[in-house]
């Protein structure tokens, strides 16, 4: 199982290490002939099906190139073919590819994409050799499925096997840091990031904003925010979030130097402020940023919609939260779970009830919030 404890064993020889350097140049070719060679975008489960049978003859015939395997793996995620991935992989281990870095990573970050950990995380146990790239993908991977302890272990273990992560590893491993019991981690990886000399990279800059925001310390998403080179909306919008968790003036103050700054807000800065609108005694601010979401053509955004519904809903303004959810050209299931709650929560079970069975017909899928 995943979370058994990790037996980690250091199994890389100078052979892995060649192999794996070879690996390198040959793929980089083949990397390049894919974006050269590209054929009609696969849209079909049926069309990948029949890519796949088809590779499975030719691996009879011939050498099968690595990027052949890859190019059908990326279909899986899109096409919900986590069958598929699994099938491809058992080729690519009857062709005794299974020792390739490349393919591995690919399989991480396909199990990944298509939300199977276990199989991301058994296929990362049995590579012989990991590089910086199959500990990015897997550290990803967790951070995704909100594995965050596991995520931090794996950098540590990284580090510890002399494998040095890279602006894309810190930056996968700085989202699994969202609360203040992960503070020290991401205060290390904040350390990493600085010996790295990764420190004026503006999207790990960012990411550090907004992961001391999300960890309740405020004052050293201010250190970092105060010391940056350069600054982008995403960067105001971070330091906007880190402040309205603890105090909804201090944000838009923030907010308002930005705007003088000559930085236009986008729709997630309005889902930042939003969100620390639901409240009653907040609610004719949420309105004002309504209105000036309408002014910049941000109000369509589903996120934003969500945030409306719920600030909204909350407030007992359970007319404009149907209104905003009624308005909304794409409704995924967070927007549902808003305004079903949102019912329930007001007493008005029946159309809760309603709302549920109309999701159903339209094909939502319920999840385990409802």
């Amino acid at each position: 199982m995943l979370f058994r404890q990790i037996p980690w064993r250091s199994r890389r020889n100078l052979r892995d290490q060649d192999i794996s350097k070879n690996e390198a140049r040959i793929n980089q070719d083949e990397i390049e002939n894919l974006h050269s060679q590209q054929q009609s975008a696969i849209t079909s489960r049926a069309r990948l099906e029949e890519l796949v049978e088809q590779l499975e003859i030719e691996q009879k015939k011939r050498y099968v190139a690595d990027v052949e395997y890859v190019r059908l793996l990326q279909a899986c995620p899109k096409l919900k073919a986590l069958d598929i991935a699994r099938r491809l992989h058992s080729q690519i281990v009857r062709a005794s590819l299974d020792n390739r870095v490349f393919l591995g990573n690919h399989l991480i970050h396909t199990y990944g994409k298509c939300h199977s950990l276990d199989d991301a995380w058994e296929t990362f146990e049995r590579m012989s050799y990991k590089n910086v790239y199959t500990w990015t993908a897997i550290i990803g991977v967790c951070a995704h499925h909100h594995c965050h302890s596991l995520a931090i272990i794996l950098l540590r273990q990284m580090l510890l096997e002399g494998v040095k992560p890279d602006n894309i590893t810190l930056l996968a491993a700085l989202t699994s840091c969202e609360t203040s019991q992960a503070l020290p981690a991401g205060k290390l990886i904040h350390g990493l990031i600085a010996q790295s000399g990764h420190q004026c990279d503006l999207i790990l800059e960012n990411a550090l904003v907004s992961m001391y925001g999300s960890c309740g310390s405020v004052d050293d998403a201010k250190r970092v925010f105060d010391a940056m080179p350069a600054r982008n909306v995403i960067t105001w919008t971070a330091m906007i979030g880190a402040h309205a968790e603890t105090s909804l003036e201090q944000a838009f103050k923030v907010f308002r130097l930005m705007e003088l700054e000559g930085f236009k807000s986008n729709f997630v800065t309005y889902v930042t402020l939003v969100q620390a609108c639901s409240k009653p005694e907040f609610l004719e601010v949420g309105i004002i940023l309504h209105m000036r979401s309408v002014e910049s053509s941000s109000a369509m955004e589903t996120p934003l919609c969500n945030a409306l519904i719920t600030m909204y809903g909350r407030c007992g303004r359970l007319e404009d939260a149907r209104a905003i959810f009624s308005s909304m050209v794409e409704r995924d299931i967070i927007a549902w779970n808003a305004l079903i709650t949102e019912y329930g929560q007001h007493g008005h079970v029946e159309e809760a009830v309603l709302l549920y069975q109309l999701m159903l017909q339209e094909g939502c899928k319920p999840d385990k919030k409802l």
